[in-house]
C-alpha cells in the first residue's frame, strides 16, 4: 500500500510541476481503475506530454465518465473540451463537435467558472478559423477576456488575448494584432501557465508573423519556444514549433539543420494535428526543393496534398526549377484563383511574380507585383 501511495504522490508531484514524463511514468505503475477522477485527467495530460495520443484520448474518456459518475459537471466539461482539441486537431470534426456540444449542454444554466472560459476559447477559434467570421470571433475573445480576469483563468486570458491579436491580424489591422500577440506570449514567461496555453499562444504568435513575413520577430518567438519545449523534454506538441524552427532555418539557408528540423516535426506531430503534420510536409518540400533534390521535394508536396494542405506556391516553383514553364504558371495560377484572402495570396504572388518573369509575360508580373504591394500596404 505505501508503494502505491508513494507512487500516486510522486505522480501528482510531477503533474504539478508540469514533469510530463515523470508523471507518465508514475501514474502508469498504478491501476488506473482505482485512480480518482483528477488523477486520470493528468494521467491523460502526462500521455498527451509523451506523445502517446491515443491513450491520452482513452484515459480523457474515462476521466470524463469518472467526473460524470461522481456528480461533477465542471470536470466532466474540463475534459469534454479537451476532447474536443484532441479530435479537432486529428480532423476528426463530428466527433470534436459531439464533445462541444457536450461540454456547452453541461456549462448551460452554471455559474461562471474557469470551464466557461475554457469554452468561450474554443467558440473564438471556431469563429475564426473554421467559419471565418473574424468581427465575431474577436467579440468572442474580448468577452471571454473579461470573463476569464472574474474568474482568475490567467490561461484563458491570455489564449483570448493571443485569439483576438490572430483575428485582428486576419481583418488587415496587424499592428494592433502583433502587439496583442507579443503581450500574450510575453505573459505566458510569468507565472505557472499550464503548458497546452503556453504551447499554443507561441504557436500563434509564431504562424503569424510568417503569415506577415516578420521574421526576425518569428525567429525570436521560435527560439523562446524550442528553449521551452526543450526544459518539458516532451514529445509531440513540439513538432509544430520545430515547423517553424524549420521555416526560419531554411530563409537563412542553414538547409540541412532546416530539413533535419522539418522531418523530426513529421514524425513528432504525426497522430495529433493533421493541419500541422501537413504543414511540416509542405516544409520539407520546400527545403528539398531549394536543395535541388526535386524528387524528394515532388514526395513530400504530395503527402502535404494528401493530409489536406495546398502544395502551392512551393509545386509550382518546383515546376519551374525543372524548366516545365507552363505547367509552374497553370498551377500558380489555379492556387490565387481559389483563394481570396490576402494573408494566402502574400505568400503566393511572389511565385507569380517569378513564374511570369521566367515565361516572358510581363503584364501578369506587372499585376501581381501591383497587387503583392497593395496587400502590404494594408497591413501597415
Amino acid at each position: 500500500m505505501s508503494q502505491v501511495v508513494d507512487a500516486l504522490e510522486t505522480a501528482r508531484s510531477a503533474t504539478e510541476r508540469q514533469m510530463w514524463r515523470q508523471a507518465y511514468a508514475a501514474y502508469s505503475g498504478l491501476d488506473a481503475s482505482e485512480l480518482e477522477p483528477s488523477d486520470l485527467e493528468s494521467f491523460g495530460t502526462a500521455a498527451w506530454w509523451s506523445g502517446r495520443i491515443d491513450e491520452a484520448i482513452a484515459l480523457r474518456e474515462k476521466a470524463f465518465a469518472a467526473f460524470t459518475t461522481s456528480g461533477d459537471p465542471l470536470g466532466a466539461s474540463r475534459i469534454a473540451i479537451l476532447l474536443w482539441w484532441d479530435h479537432e486537431g486529428r480532423g476528426a470534426i463530428s466527433v470534436a463537435n459531439g464533445w462541444l456540444a457536450t461540454a456547452e449542454r453541461l456549462l448551460a444554466g452554471a455559474p461562471e467558472s474557469v470551464e466557461h472560459a475554457r469554452l468561450g476559447t474554443v467558440q473564438g477559434v471556431i469563429a475564426m478559423y473554421m467559419e471565418g467570421d473574424l468581427a465575431k470571433a474577436v467579440d468572442i475573445f474580448e468577452r471571454t477576456y473579461e470573463l476569464a480576469r472574474r474568474v482568475g483563468d490567467r490561461e484563458s486570458e491570455l489564449l483570448t488575448l493571443a485569439g483576438k491579436g490572430r483575428a485582428l491580424i486576419k481583418a488587415g489591422d496587424a499592428e494592433r494584432g502583433l502587439a496583442l500577440m507579443d503581450e500574450a506570449s510575453a505573459g505566458t514567461m510569468g507565472g505557472h501557465l499550464e503548458s497546452t496555453a503556453r504551447g499554443n499562444i507561441y504557436c500563434m504568435t509564431i504562424s503569424a508573423c510568417a503569415d506577415l513575413g516578420e521574421y526576425r520577430r518569428a525567429a525570436e518567438w521560435t527560439e523562446t519556444a524550442t528553449r521551452w519545449c526543450n526544459e518539458l523534454d516532451v514529445t509531440g506538441f513540439p513538432g509544430k514549433c520545430r515547423v517553424h524552427r524549420a521555416e526560419v532555418l531554411r530563409l537563412r539557408g542553414e538547409w540541412p539543420a532546416a530539413e533535419a528540423q522539418a522531418i523530426a516535426a513529421c514524425e513528432e506531430i504525426e497522430d495529433f494535428d493533421r493541419s500541422v503534420s501537413a504543414d511540416a510536409q509542405y516544409e520539407v518540400g520546400e527545403i528539398r526543393r531549394q536543395r535541388g533534390d526535386f524528387k524528394g521535394a515532388e514526395e513530400a508536396y504530395r503527402t502535404a496534398n494528401e493530409l489536406g494542405r495546398d502544395p502551392q506556391p512551393g509545386l509550382a516553383l518546383l515546376r519551374l526549377a525543372e524548366g516545365k514553364v507552363d505547367a509552374a504558371a497553370a498551377g500558380i495560377t489555379r492556387a490565387l484563383a481559389d483563394s481570396s484572402q490576402p494573408l494566402v495570396r502574400l505568400r503566393r504572388l511572389p511565385a507569380q511574380v517569378e513564374i511570369a518573369l521566367a515565361s516572358g509575360d510581363l503584364k501578369i508580373a506587372r499585376d501581381a507585383l501591383a497587387e503583392l504591394e497593395k496587400i502590404v500596404d494594408s497591413y501597415k
